[in-house]
């Protein structure tokens, strides 16, 4: 079922209006003490005693089996967290491999103090009560969580509003990602994202002058973090969850988040660029009945060879054939997680960092993958908007947003501001490339590169435990490409990658019938999937017809009532003007329009005169109702919802369209079954 959601940018933000906040007669290091917690300037300050739990292994049994499993593996097989030397120095206890359990902080804000307040109607009740409660003033407070080793980063906040400690919390494989519960009643878990307010780990860039320098990540949740986890959120929530269950796709939704407005602290104005972000914890995870568990990828792909090893004895025994390494990650892994990432971009739009981190897979007792992925970190998704109008999917979330298109349409990882979000720079660089996201780190005085795909932990595990195996993987990719030939780093790396393309490659033409020859597709390139998404596309954009224009027998567009195109044209080049887009940019363009159509839900095309999309409009439901209302003054009917591409990925109507050029093959190859998709 559709989950409406909710969003308030509060006064602060609608209007520029501080809260002048009365300071208590305490500073926030006595609140702080008072409210039961402690802070220091130092790690080893013996002080910290106080808020840790003396008895965490006890407090973490009373979690759900679910939920323990998932921490276990999320720490115990990660390689990002295991002898990490720099959390050690920065977090002590705190940190991921400790396991420690903590009091947990946060500030009662009232939720008309918010900056930004995003709540779904559609929130689980567990999940309301940790978020927020009636004040004895009658007034609604936010719990806004901190985490505890930067309450100095808050201290304007604590001494406004207060802070109480009455949750405890520990940490999953990201040590700033916490599993938190009300003291005395851990069977009730939710997830909370917090901020960071130091460095941990590097990458590599170079500088201006083509240095290679260092560069420390920020853990810090920053505002915009907050406002792309609620319009993703908002975008999974309005796909039936059927649709997603068909696909084998479940997804962890962040149902609240909250950054605090401005206030007057001392005479100054401070602005607090930090969100907290709260994640609700799936059924399948609490549920104390489920026959299966999900496990993080990293998990999976680590326990391989006992897994295996276990059941290929079972097998032996039985006298079957034992299962192969290659096939048993690819089915279980790869094909899976490579299914996710396309249908989620191509069908829905949404590109998500599917790193070892960011997903899950079910398995059953046996440790066997069932086929199901789960998705996380919604606000580490990108957005692809014109993949979501063309397949006719809900955008009216983003009428809560000033300047949709900054959040919705562009990113610097997947395009410049003149180029519409693509597939093929997060499935390189996340996915199937083995040195795509590698941080650095020290390990016993050693500096060393880890590993975060997929692709690069699966070509370390080959190595390590399945020689023979990497062997055979190796001799194919030389075979396919023979200038690998003496470069033995190379060729380690593409033994793995190679599958990864494949793969790709036949999910796509699955998914769209489109099939992109692997001469086209760039072995070791980043534009495989690129090849595919120009050619959908156009495809898509000549097939979809509206108000104003329609794509005739040969895909080219057709100009339809004058009228209508006079009323559009209106009302986009009023959007248009400097002192709308300053208000609030409604408008995306990449062009000259030359004409327009009406998509629905208040959605204006706008065309070139070479029959090219240039850009976009998205109306405001006032904005809508009084184009509507000009587009009936004109004798015209306004579509009764979105017109959808006649070549959306699914069938969205019983009207036969098949007969339209030059989508019919194309309708044909997504009507077989997936056994005569494969075979073709």
């Amino acid at each position: 079922m559709h989950r409406q959601r909710t969003l308030s940018l509060g006064l602060v933000a609608l209007f520029g209006i501080g809260f002048s906040g009365v300071a208590a007669a305490a500073d926030w290091k006595q609140m702080v003490t008072e409210a039961g917690g402690f802070w220091a300037p130092k790690l080893d300050a013996a002080g910290w005693n106080k808020i840790f739990a003396p008895d965490a292994n006890r407090v973490l049994g009373q979690l759900p089996v679910g939920v323990r499993t998932m921490l276990q593996t999320e720490v115990k097989d990660n390689p990002w967290v295991t002898g990490h030397e720099e959390m050690q120095q920065k977090l002590g206890n705190f940190r991921p491999e400790a396991q420690q359990v903590f009091d947990l902080p946060y500030v009662p804000i009232p939720a008309d103090k918010m900056k930004f307040n995003y709540e779904s109607t559609g929130m689980g009740a567990t999940m309301k009560r940790h978020v927020s409660y009636t004040g004895t003033d009658g007034k609604k407070y936010v719990r806004f969580f901190f985490h505890p080793l930067y309450a100095d980063k808050y201290k304007e906040l604590i001494e406004t509003y207060g802070v109480k400690y009455e949750y405890q919390a520990v940490s999953t494989s990201s040590p700033r990602s916490l599993v938190v519960w009300k003291k005395g009643d851990a069977s009730k878990p939710i997830w909370v994202k917090v901020s960071l307010h130091a460095t941990i780990d590097s990458y590599t860039k170079r500088d201006a002058q083509g240095k290679e320098v260092k560069v420390g990540i920020s853990r810090v949740q920053s505002e915009k973090k907050a406002y792309r986890s609620a319009f993703v959120d908002s975008a999974f929530a309005a796909t039936p969850k059927r649709e997603l269950e068909k696909q084998q796709v479940e997804y962890m939704g962040e149902p609240a988040s909250y950054v605090p407005g401005d206030i007057q602290y001392k005479g100054k104005r401070v602005g607090f660029d930090r969100a907290t972000i709260f994640r609700e914890l799936p059924t399948a995870l609490t549920d104390p009945n489920a026959q299966t568990r999900w496990v993080p990828a990293f998990s999976f792909i680590k326990n391989m060879k006992p897994t295996l090893d276990a059941l290929n004895a079972e097998r032996t025994a039985a006298g079957k054939k034992p299962l192969n390494v290659v096939g048993w990650m690819t089915k279980g892994l790869i094909e899976p997680l490579v299914r996710t990432y396309i249908n989620l971009g191509l069908e829905h739009g949404l590109q998500g960092e599917l790193h070892t981190q960011n997903f899950l897979l079910e398995v059953n007792k046996k440790g066997v993958p069932t086929g199901k992925i789960m998705v996380k970190d919604l606000d580490g998704f990108r957005m692809d908007l014109d993949m979501r109008i063309r397949n006719g999917k809900d955008v009216s979330f983003l009428n809560n947003y000033k300047h949709p298109f900054e959040w919705a349409k562009h990113s610097a990882t997947q395009g410049s501001s003149s180029n519409p979000a693509v597939l093929q720079g997060w499935f390189n660089k996340l996915i199937r490339n083995v040195n795509g996201f590698t941080t650095t780190r020290t390990i016993n005085g050693q500096t060393v590169n880890v590993y975060s795909t997929p692709a690069g932990q699966l070509m370390e595990r080959l190595e390590q435990d399945f020689p023979q195996e990497m062997a055979k993987l190796k001799a194919a990719a030389l075979k396919r490409d023979p200038t690998l030939q003496g470069n033995a780093e190379k060729t380690k790396q593409k033994a793995v990658e190679q599958i990864f393309d494949l793969v790709g490659r036949a999910q796509f033409s699955r998914q769209t019938g489109i099939r992109i020859d692997m001469a086209d597709w760039g072995y070791g390139q980043d534009k495989g999937l690129n090849n595919g998404l120009g050619k959908l596309r156009t495809e898509l954009f000549k097939s979809q017809a509206g108000v104003g224009a329609m794509p005739n027998a040969n895909g080219r567009i057709e100009l339809g009532n004058a009228q209508a195109q006079t009323v559009l044209s209106r009302t986009w080049n009023k959007l248009r003007t400097a002192s709308e887009r300053k208000k609030d940019d409604r408008t995306w363009a990449n062009g000259t329009p030359h004409s327009f159509r009406l998509l629905g839900d208040g959605i204006i095309e706008a065309i070139s005169k070479g029959g090219k999309s240039v850009g976009y409009a998205l109306l405001k439901p006032e904005q809508a109702r009084e184009l509507a209302q000009d587009l009936r003054g004109a004798g015209l009917r306004p579509p009764a919802e979105r017109v959808r591409a006649s070549s959306s990925l699914q069938q969205y109507s019983a009207k036969d369209r098949s007969a339209l050029a030059p989508m019919g093959s194309w309708l044909n190859a997504r009507t077989r079954t997936p056994a005569r998709a494969a075979r073709r």
